[in-house]
C-alpha cells in the first residue's frame, strides 16, 4: 500500500510541474464540492503565479515535514477524511514546485507510515526522528504541515494558524510572518493568527522553523475542499509563495556555527570576540548587506557595548574586567538592510579554573654554525586528547595543533616564555582559526573612556554612554594617569594616528592623522584628549516605553495583500528604539516579538522602569484618519502631541484628540496613543511596509520625543538626509547607496523604489536632528564608504572628506 502511495505521489508532482511549465497559469477554478459558494477558504488563487523571479529559491534546502502518518492520523474530519493524508499531499506538491525552482526539498516522509520501532512505540519517538532528520540535513528552513481541528470539533469553526519557536522572535518569526501572509492571502480563511508555538519539532529546531495550520479539518465546507487535489495544489502554492517571499530578502547569518563554545583560562584578564556578519554564504548570491543598528549583543542576559568595523560587518566585544570561572553566554542578533533577521547567534565562553595544556621546554647549547633551538613539548592536562587548534609563541608565530593528547615542536628560538603561549580552537570545516576569533591576551590599554563635555560639563561628565564606546577603526589606545582629567579616566592617542569611536548619545570623535583636527581637544603629557558633546541633550539619560500596538491574536488590521498592522507597529518601534538609544536614551519595549503583555502590566513596566514617556504606536482603522490622542487631563501629554503631529506632518496629517483609553489615564508619565496610517491600495501597502517608511515613522517619533521634554515642545532643527547626500561633493549616486548614518547613530536608507536619475521622494522626511556645529555622515555602497565631517554654519554648510574606501 505505501508503494502505491508513493507512485501516485510522485505522478501528482509531476503533472504539478507540468502543469507549471506548460501555463504559467495563477488561478484555479473553484473545486466543486456542492457547499454554499459563499463561504471562503481554498477558492482560487488570489496572487499571480508566474512568471517570478524564482532564483532566491535556488540551491536552498528546505525540510518538508508532513505531520502525522501510519499510526498517527491526526485531526479526523466529519466524513473521515484524515488531517495525515492532507498534510502530505501539500507536502508533496510543495515539493515538486520547489525542485522545480532548484531548490532541494528534503521530506521526513513521502507515503503514509510513521517512525515508530519495536523498541519505542510512542508519539515522542515519532517527534525525535523527524527532529534527527532535520538535525542530520541542516537546511535553511523547516516547515511542518499541519491542519487543525477544534478540540469540540465545532463544524463552525475555522482559522489561519502559523506557529513559530516559542522564545526566536528572529529568523522564525520572519520566516512565520512571510509564509503566513502568503497563506492569508490565498486561501482567505479569518481570523488569522501567528503564534509562538512549544511543538517538538518547534522547541528542537536548530535552523529557522515554523508549523503551520492553515485551516480546521473539522469544519465540513473545508473538509470537503481538502480532499480536492486542486485546493491541496493551492495551499502547496501559498506556501511555495511564502518561501520565495523570505528568501529574496536574503538570508544573513553570523560566521562560525550558531552554537559554539570557546575557552580560556581563568587567570586570562583581558580578551576580545568577534563575529562577522554574512549577507550570504559563498556559494550563494550576494544578498542585501548589513543594517549595523539592528545589531544586539548580550553576555549572561545583559546588554553588551561593542565594536563595529568601518564597513559595519564585525561585531568585536573586548572584557572590561576579568570574567569568573564557569560558563558565560554571548547571544548577539541583526537583520540586514531588508529587515531580514539572522538566526539568533551563540557562543559559550568556557572560562576554566585550569589551562588546557601543560608546555615543556628543552632549551639545546648553540654550537659552532648552528642556531640555537628550543623543543617545546605539549601535553593535555587530563590526558585526553584536545581539539585541533593553535598553540600561540608569539605575535608572529603560531604552532598547528593535532586532535592529540600530546605533541612535540622545535623552534629556532631561545627567548620562549611559557607563560606567554596560548591555546586557540580550530574549525575543522574551514581548516581555519575558529569563529568568532578569540585573542586572551590583549593589553589592558584596551580599556578606554572619553571625557564627555555637552551643554552642561558637570551633567555630561557623569553620565557616559550605557554601552560604552564603538570602536570602528583599529587603532590602540592608551591610558592616560589616574587624575590627569579633571573628570576621571579619558582616551589619548597619538596625534597622527585615525581616530573614529562612536558612543550613543555623543557626537562621534574622527580625525584623519592628517592634522585635520576639527574636535575640540586638550593636550596632556604629549597626548590629544578629545572633548565631545551630547547630540539632543533633552533625550540623554531619559527613560521612553514604546508599545507597539497588537501581537499575538491581535493584528491591529490585516490590509489588502496580508500585511499585519501589528508587524509593521513593531518594525516601526524596533527602529524608534534605535534613534533613541542613538540620542542616549534608554528604551523599554512592551514586545519585541508576538507575544504581549495586558494593559496593566504595561503601566507596571512604566511605573517600575520611571519612565519620562509612554508611547502607543497603533494604525487608524480602515479608511479612519490617522490621530495622535492624549489623556485631557495631561498638560505635557498635549504639548507632545502638538510636537507629535507637527513632527509627522511630512507624511501624514494628524488630527490631534483626547481620550480616556486605560494606558492614557494609568500611566504615571505623560503617555500618547499614535495611530497611523493604515494603507488602503496595494502600493499604500507596499510603501507602509518598507523599511524607509518606517524609518521616516522613527525619525519623526525621534523628533516628537525630543521636542516633549524641551520647555515650549518645538522640534529639534533637522534636514532631509536625502537632501544632505545629495549636496555632498563626489559623494556615490543616490540610487546607489544602501545606507547612511548621520551623526554615528541615525541610519537612513533610501526608499526602495529609487532608480538612478529618480528626484528624491517627499517621504525621505522627516529629517535628521542637525543643531549647529560638527557632525559626522557615514554613506556605504555596496563594500566602498566614505566618512565626512560636516559643518553647519549660519552662512551655509561645510564638508570635509575624512576617510573612505572606494
Amino acid at each position: 500500500m505505501a508503494y502505491r502511495t508513493e507512485i501516485l505521489s510522485r505522478l501528482m508532482v509531476s503533472l504539478v510541474t507540468i502543469g507549471l511549465l506548460s501555463t504559467g497559469c495563477s488561478r484555479h477554478p473553484a473545486p466543486s464540492t456542492g457547499e454554499t459558494p459563499g463561504i471562503p477558504g481554498y477558492l482560487e488563487l488570489q496572487e499571480e503565479f508566474g512568471p517570478k523571479d524564482f532564483s532566491p529559491l535556488r540551491g536552498r534546502h528546505i525540510v518538508l515535514d508532513p505531520g502525522h502518518g501510519g499510526f498517527f492520523r491526526g485531526a479526523l474530519g466529519p466524513n473521515g477524511l484524515t488531517e495525515a493524508e492532507v498534510n502530505l499531499g501539500v507536502a508533496l506538491y510543495l515539493r515538486g514546485l520547489l525542485e522545480w525552482a532548484g531548490a532541494h526539498a528534503h521530506l521526513t516522509r513521502t507515503a503514509d507510515y510513521d517512525f515508530l520501532t519495536p523498541a519505542d512505540s510512542t508519539l515522542a519517538s515519532d517527534l525525535a526522528f523527524r527532529s534527527s532528520f532535520m538535525d542530520s540535513i541542516q537546511p535553511d528552513v523547516f516547515i511542518s504541515i499541519h491542519h487543525n481541528s477544534t478540540a469540540s470539533r465545532d463544524p463552525d469553526v475555522n482559522e489561519t494558524q502559523t506557529y513559530y519557536p516559542l522564545g526566536d522572535e528572529g529568523a522564525s518569526l520572519d520566516l512565520a510572518r512571510s509564509v503566513h501572509r502568503h497563506l492569508v492571502l490565498n486561501l482567505e480563511i479569518t481570523p488569522a493568527k501567528i503564534l509562538p508555538g512549544n511543538f517538538h519539532v518547534l522547541r528542537q529546531a536548530t535552523v529557522p522553523a515554523i508549523l503551520g495550520e492553515p485551516a480546521m479539518i473539522s469544519n465540513p465546507v473545508i473538509e470537503g475542499r481538502l480532499a480536492l487535489a486542486a485546493s491541496q495544489e493551492l495551499e502547496a502554492k501559498a506556501y511555495f509563495l511564502g518561501l520565495l517571499d523570505y528568501f529574496a530578502n536574503g538570508q544573513p547569518r553570523w560566521s562560525g556555527a550558531t552554537n559554539d563554545t570557546l575557552m580560556v583560562d581563568s587567570g586570562t584578564q583581558w580578551m576580545e570576540i568577534s563575529w562577522v556578519f554574512q549577507s550570504s554564504l559563498p556559494d550563494e548570491a550576494a544578498g542585501p548587506g548589513p543594517q549595523p543598528t539592528s545589531f544586539r549583543l548580550s553576555l549572561n542576559g545583559q546588554d553588551q557595548g561593542f565594536d563595529l568595523s568601518a564597513d559595519g560587518r564585525t561585531v568585536t566585544w573586548r572584557t572590561s574586567s576579568p570574567l569568573s570561572s564557569g560558563v558565560h553566554l554571548f547571544h548577539l542578533r541583526g537583520q540586514n538592510l531588508k529587515g531580514r533577521a539572522t538566526p539568533d547567534r551563540y557562543t559559550r565562553l568556557l572560562v576554566s579554573t585550569e589551562p588546557r595544556l601543560k608546555v615543556n621546554l628543552t632549551k639545546e647549547t648553540a654550537t659552532a654554525g648552528i642556531i640555537a633551538k628550543t623543543m617545546v613539548h605539549w601535553q593535555s592536562i587530563d590526558g585526553n586528547p584536545v581539539p585541533a587548534g593553535f598553540l600561540d609563541v608569539s605575535s608572529q608565530l603560531s604552532l598547528p595543533i593535532p586532535p592529540a593528547a600530546q605533541g612535540w615542536f622545535l623552534l629556532p628560538a631561545t627567548d620562549v616564555n611559557p607563560d606567554h603561549l596560548q591555546f586557540r580552537l580550530l574549525d575543522n570545516r574551514t581548516n581555519g582559526p575558529l569563529l568568532p576569533e578569540i585573542n586572551p591576551d590583549l593589553s589592558p590599554d584596551f580599556l578606554w573612556r572619553l571625557l564627555t563635555v555637552g551643554e552642561n560639563p558637570e551633567y555630561a561628565a557623569t553620565r557616559m554612554p550605557h554601552l560604552g564606546w564603538r570602536h570602528r577603526l583599529p587603532v590602540n589606545p592608551g591610558i592616560l594617569p589616574s587624575g590627569s582629567v579633571p573628570h576621571g579616566p579619558a582616551v589619548a592617542w597619538q596625534p597622527n594616528q585615525p581616530v573614529w569611536i562612536e558612543g550613543q548619545g555623543v557626537l562621534p570623535l574622527v580625525d584623519s592623522g592628517q592634522g585635520l583636527h576639527d574636535h575640540p581637544r586638550t593636550l596632556i603629557s604629549e597626548h590629544y584628549i578629545w572633548q565631545t558633546r551630547l547630540l539632543l541633550p533633552q533625550l540623554h539619560g531619559r527613560t521612553i516605553v514604546l508599545d507597539p500596538a497588537g501581537g499575538g491574536t491581535n493584528n491591529d488590521g490585516v490590509f489588502g495583500l496580508g500585511t499585519r498592522g501589528s508587524d509593521i507597529n513593531l518594525a516601526t518601534a524596533k527602529r524608534a528604539r534605535d534613534l533613541l538609544e542613538g540620542a542616549g536614551a534608554r528604551v523599554l519595549l512592551t514586545r519585541t516579538g508576538e507575544v504581549a503583555p495586558d494593559a496593566q502590566q504595561k503601566v507596571l513596566m512604566a511605573g517600575n522602569s520611571k519612565a519620562d514617556l509612554f508611547l502607543t504606536i497603533g494604525r487608524a482603522s480602515p479608511g479612519g484618519q490617522p490621530q495622535v490622542l492624549h489623556h485631557p487631563g495631561s498638560h505635557l501629554g498635549s504639548k507632545w502631541a502638538r510636537a507629535m503631529s507637527s513632527a509627522m506632518a511630512p507624511l501624514d496629517s494628524l488630527t490631534m484628540g483626547q481620550s480616556y483609553a486605560y494606558l492614557l489615564r494609568h500611566t504615571a508619565c505623560p503617555a500618547l496613543e499614535v495611530h497611523l496610517r493604515a494603507p488602503k491600495t496595494a502600493p499604500e501597502e507596499m510603501q507602509v511596509s518598507s523599511i524607509p517608511w518606517q524609518m521616516a515613522e522613527a525619525r519623526a517619533i525621534l523628533l516628537a520625543c525630543a521636542g516633549a521634554l524641551t520647555f515650549d515642545g518645538s522640534l529639534p532643527p533637522n534636514m532631509d538626509p536625502a537632501q544632505l547626500i545629495q549636496d555632498l561633493p563626489g559623494v556615490f549616486p543616490l540610487a546607489g547607496i544602501d545606507w547612511a548614518r548621520w551623526d554615528g547613530n541615525f541610519s537612513w536608507q533610501p526608499p526602495t523604489s529609487l532608480k538612478p536619475g529618480d528626484p528624491v521622494t517627499s517621504w525621505t522626511t522627516p529629517g535628521w536632528p542637525t543643531g549647529p556645529g560638527l557632525h559626522t555622515l557615514e554613506v556605504h555602497a555596496s563594500a566602498q564608504w566614505q566618512l565626512w565631517l560636516v559643518k553647519i554654519l549660519p552662512t551655509g554648510t561645510n564638508y570635509r572628506l575624512m576617510m573612505e574606501n572606494r
